[in-house]
């Protein structure tokens, strides 16, 4: 790295190891990728390897980011055995410690991102190739500003088949739409607080909630930023929200309560030299995910509804 560059890492560092000094209730970090779709794959450490990891001394598997949604090696990967599997070098994407305390017992992550043994960037892992991405839009004088709408279902998995969740304040199952229903909202209003509490913890921008189409689908909006790179983090960092804290309301409430991702969409625009221009097409991806095409009523009608309703358009 450029000394300036390095001086700035080791700055942050000693920040985060400061502030890692001061929470006594964490005993153990999560050292962690992101893959291809979107998964936080990576180790458990004692926080003692808290600095090591943090001056990038963690290797993983390259092959760890092209795994499939089950986590299972792609037949005939090149990254497996034509490599012997090698390891790649693990470098902090500059986000620091972030708090997590969703979890049985407190913790805090390390996101990071993969070097090739060499010292390049390796091209495998999405992130990589989003920071790739940017840099050509840099080259046009051009800036993408981004932005993620968080769209999942609450459920209840009590039964072999996914259900909508009972509302905490009624104690009725949910059966209908209700789109853009304050009362829903407010029924599981324990969830959006502690989400948006995490949320700030870590720094993501998190604006508007909404109730949308489907049973027991909702939807958070992030706010716009002019870096991908950030909106894809607060993007990882919000999913991982939203499972952690539907896992805290189905212990704390009446039955069991998880989260499903139903989509994702991005807003995205190209600001030149402060202006900012019209929507990009084709969609800006970033982590190399798929998303939602079209907005709308088209877009609805092919969201999934794993909950048994089917939504309508409006």
């Amino acid at each position: 790295l450029p000394p300036a560059t390095l001086r700035r890492e080791t700055m942050k560092n000693t920040e985060a190891l400061a502030w890692l000094e001061g929470q006594s209730e964490i005993r153990s970090l999560r050292a962690a990728v992101c893959d291809l779709n979107g998964v936080m794959r990576g180790k458990r450490i004692p926080v003692e390897q808290a600095e090591k990891v943090l001056s990038g001394g963690l290797r993983m598997p390259l092959s760890v980011v092209g795994v499939d949604i089950w986590g299972e090696d792609i037949i005939n990967s090149p990254l497996v055995f034509a490599t012997g599997d090698a390891d790649g070098l693990c470098e902090p994407i500059g986000r620091g410690i972030l708090p997590m305390d969703w979890t049985a017992e407190p913790t805090a992550l390390i996101p990071l991102w993969l070097r090739e043994e060499s010292g390049k960037p390796f091209g495998g892992d999405p992130r990589r190739a989003l920071a790739g991405i940017v840099e050509r839009f840099r080259g046009h004088g051009l800036t993408p500003v981004v932005a993620m709408e968080l769209e999942f279902y609450l459920y209840d998995p009590a039964e072999q088949r996914p259900v909508a969740p009972v509302s905490p304040v009624t104690g009725k199952r949910l059966d209908a739409d209700s789109v853009l229903s304050i009362d829903e909202l407010d029924d599981f209003g324990s969830f959006f607080r502690d989400v948006y509490a995490a949320c700030a913890q870590q720094g993501v921008p998190a604006d508007s909630a909404i109730a949308e189409n489907g049973i027991g689908q909702f939807e958070i909006n992030l706010m716009h930023v002019d870096d991908p790179l950030r909106a894809a983090d607060d993007d990882d960092s919000g999913r991982a929200h939203g499972h952690g804290q539907a896992a805290i309301l189905g212990r704390r409430e009446r039955g069991p309560v998880e989260e499903e991702t139903g989509g994702e969409r991005r807003h995205r625009a190209l600001r030149r030299r402060g202006v900012v221009g019209s929507t990009l097409s084709p969609m800006l991806a970033t982590r190399g995910r798929a998303a939602c095409s079209g907005s709308g009523a088209a877009a609805r009608r092919r969201r999934p509804a794993p909950c048994g309703g089917t939504p309508r358009s409006r």
